[in-house]
């Protein structure tokens, strides 16, 4: 048996496995932004991101798993519509976020794909991983 509190050790290739899983995760996320955005209209919207963890590298991390999603969201508007800023606070330590704009959906039009979303297997495969 192992010690009190220790868990098996994983084998090597339960990693990549995990990697595939995040990664079919990632794409579960995308198509959930990508049709909320479809479902969503924006009239002038702005929001300026200011993140900082006192560390730069682990702000560096969160920055960069944040940036596509900054930029899949601009690429879908024009600059007019929508104006979205992201930026990293690379010493200080905290999140600070200013947005002012207009924006209408239908609630109805937002639980197909939040459904979509739970009811993919590999999004609740990797909740289950994570908790």
């Amino acid at each position: 048996m192992y010690p009190a509190g220790r868990e098996k050790p994983r084998k090597p290739l339960a990693f990549l496995r995990d990697i595939g899983l995040f990664q079919a995760f990632l794409k579960a996320v995308r198509r959930l932004f990508q049709d909320i955005l479809e479902a969503v209209s924006f009239e002038r919207f702005f929001c300026r991101l200011r993140i900082g963890l006192g560390d730069p590298a682990s702000t560096g991390v969160v920055f960069g798993m944040s940036y596509p999603m900054i930029e899949l969201v601009r690429s879908s508007f024009s600059k007019d519509e929508v104006d979205l800023e992201l930026e990293p606070d690379w010493m200080g330590f905290g999140f600070e976020v200013s947005a002012r704009g207009t924006l209408s959906f239908r609630l109805a039009s937002l639980v197909i794909p939040l459904i979509r979303f739970f009811r993919d297997g590999s999004v609740r495969r990797f909740l289950s991983l994570i908790k």
